[in-house]
């Protein structure tokens, strides 16, 4: 199943978790492996970063 996160901030954007590589919390930025960088609003950035952790955890 592919699990997609709406990132909502000043512009709207939907990830694929699968395509994040890494989340940066202190600039609250996820970096996606084509090396693009989403940001994430204060909102829901700990909750992107659990169910980033949930998916890791899964391999």
């Amino acid at each position: 199943m592919i699990d997609f996160f709406n990132v909502i901030n000043h512009k709207s954007y939907v990830v694929n978790i699968e395509h994040i590589t890494a989340i940066n919390n202190f600039s609250q930025i996820a970096i996606l492996n084509n090396g693009r960088e989403c940001p994430i609003s204060r909102r829901f950035i700990k909750e992107l970063t659990e169910k980033y952790k949930r998916h890791c955890r899964k391999f």
